[in-house]
């Protein structure tokens, strides 16, 4: 396409360097009986905004390792033959009014143009390519805030503001400047005049507090000699999530009457903080328990009201703030130790193993004997008349080597009648066992 065009009286130079002569970088291989592309790039080198022609532009270009060059003449054109199949990047550099433009492009090869048949021929192959400039003389500016609490702000002196540039395909990309003492920052019409950019601050520290990087997502759009004024950007402080430093998440031999420890990479809103411990947690069995903070509200440690079960899934559900506002939320798993095991050894209601009696005396006293003394402090023991669904009241006792639990029904057990007796028990070293046993009582 023809444009009109003014030559500039200033002399520019132009410099385009071409990296790789290959698609890879690597010098392509050219098969000797088909002949090959022969690539030509020609077009006019402009301003963008005042589409001017700049002549007597230096344009330099790398062919197998050797820079070469070309100049465009007085109506902005130039022209770059014998170039081989490959990616070439040029890198247009003019005046220091100008931003450095850099263009990518492709000379394909044999195969790409569909030459499959033997020629011996070379193939002639035509790419324009127009190169656009742009001028530094954009302007922008603004104010940025930093925000002290949800109803005060303050100027934020100091920080660092940058425009980008990165998808306009120039150099350099980002262009910044610094707040003043009233958070006003200022790009005093050095800015490359491309349609838009994208407006960014890097972290900075103002009394004390730490405030992240953020975007103006906006597109700010530019105009060539004018300065834009962009809404006021305001930045909250900096909020990095609490870590977990330390906890029993993974460990599969966590101490069944053990203390539950946390600490976190920074002190937490115990306000905030909810806790839920839960055994097996995707049936949602939940316990309870005493906690404590440290002084620092960086470690919290939990005591469980019961002795957790041995070779046994738990999961912490764990949610809450920290000092400073950055959220926490995690779900850590662990699984106490089970090297032991406490179980029911003996007992005068099975026959024989894995059958109970159908033939129960009505007045008789159930015995249980484990392998470990028994812990009867947070025992559930309970025997059910299943003709009634009503528990039998109860008197337990316990050998003299706490091993062997005998409970003694207050009044006979009903005749013919089946019954389950039920417990869940701790041994005095913290394992646990449960189990239901259904029986039959005697006919009359």
């Amino acid at each position: 396409m023809r444009v009109n065009y003014r030559v500039i009286g200033a002399s520019i130079l132009l410099v385009i360097s071409i990296i790789g002569c290959g698609r890879t970088g690597t010098k392509y291989e050219y098969p000797p009986a088909d002949g090959r592309v022969v690539g030509v790039v020609h077009g006019i080198v402009q301003d963008r905004n005042t589409y001017e022609k700049l002549g007597s532009v230096a344009i330099a270009y790398l062919v197998d390792g050797d820079i070469r060059t070309v100049t465009t003449d007085t109506l902005g054109y130039y022209y770059i033959k014998d170039l081989f199949s490959g990616e070439y990047e040029l890198t247009v550099r003019a005046s220091s009014q100008y931003a450095i433009s850099k263009v990518t492009i492709y000379v394909p090869t044999l195969e790409d143009i569909g030459a499959t048949m033997p020629s011996g021929e070379d193939f002639p192959y035509s790419i324009v390519e127009n190169i656009y400039m742009q001028k530094k003389n954009a302007g922008l500016t603004g104010t940025l805030y930093a925000r002290k609490n949800p109803q005060e702000l303050a100027p934020a002196s100091g920080a660092t503001v940058i425009a980008d540039f990165s998808n306009w395909g120039i150099e350099p990309a980002l262009y910044e400047t610094l707040t003043d003492a009233d958070g006003v920052f200022t790009f005093d019409q050095n800015l490359p005049a491309t349609a838009y950019t994208y407006i960014y601050t890097l972290p900075f520290t103002l009394g004390g507090v730490e405030y992240a990087a953020t975007a103006s997502y906006n597109r700010w759009y530019l105009t060539p000699e004018a300065t834009i004024i962009i809404d006021d950007i305001i930045v909250d402080p900096a909020a990095r999530e609490p870590i977990l430093l330390y906890s029993p998440s993974g460990m599969t031999d966590f101490p069944v009457s053990g203390d539950i420890q946390l600490v976190f990479s920074k002190a937490m809103n115990t306000s905030t903080f909810d806790c839920e411990l839960h055994r097996d947690y995707s049936y949602g069995t939940e316990l309870f328990f005493d906690h404590s903070w440290s002084s620092d509200n960086m470690t919290l440690t939990i005591d469980p009201y019961v002795i957790l079960r041995d070779g046994t899934t738990y999961a912490l559900v764990l949610s809450g703030e920290s000092e400073d506002n950055a959220p926490f939320d995690d779900v850590i798993t662990f699984q106490t130790e089970g090297v032991e095991s406490f179980e029911l050894i003996r007992t005068n209601l099975e026959v024989i193993d894995g059958y109970y009696t159908n033939e129960f005396p009505v007045s008789g006293n159930i015995e249980l004997e484990f392998n470990m003394a028994v812990d009867t402090s947070g025992a559930t023991i309970a025997l059910r008349d299943n003709s009634t669904y009503l528990n039998v009241t109860c008197i337990l006792q316990l050998s003299a080597d706490e091993k062997t639990i005998t409970i003694n029904p207050v009044t006979n057990l009903a005749y013919g009648t089946n019954h389950r007796l039920y417990y869940e028990l701790y041994s005095q070293s913290g394992y646990y066992d449960s189990r239901s046993i259904y029986f039959d009582t005697a006919n009359q």
